[in-house]
């Protein structure tokens, strides 16, 4: 360790790194918003998925409140044949 020399300094210029910033900050817009070739960006399918999400719900309600209605047709009739079947005895 006592003679170890120190490790050359690798020399950037501001502009490379501004070059390297400026190419990192477009490939990330172009995976967030997309481009001309890829029109669906994370925004896109992000904003899809949310409207599938929200039509599913809707339908999973009405599926609900149909096994609601249809369960209280049921017994409703039921429990009406239970009462002419009481009132013949």
């Amino acid at each position: 360790m006592e003679n170890e020399s120190p490790k050359p300094v690798k020399k950037v210029s501001i502009s490379s790194i501004l070059y390297n910033i400026q190419v990192e900050i477009h490939s990330i817009k172009k995976a967030m918003l997309g481009d001309e070739y890829n029109e669906n960006g994370v925004m896109k399918r992000l904003s899809v998925a949310e409207s599938d999400i929200d039509a599913l719900k809707k339908f999973r309600d009405k599926v609900i409140w149909t096994a609601s209605g249809v369960s209280l047709a049921i017994g409703s009739l039921f429990t009406f044949i239970n009462y002419i079947m009481n009132l013949k005895k």
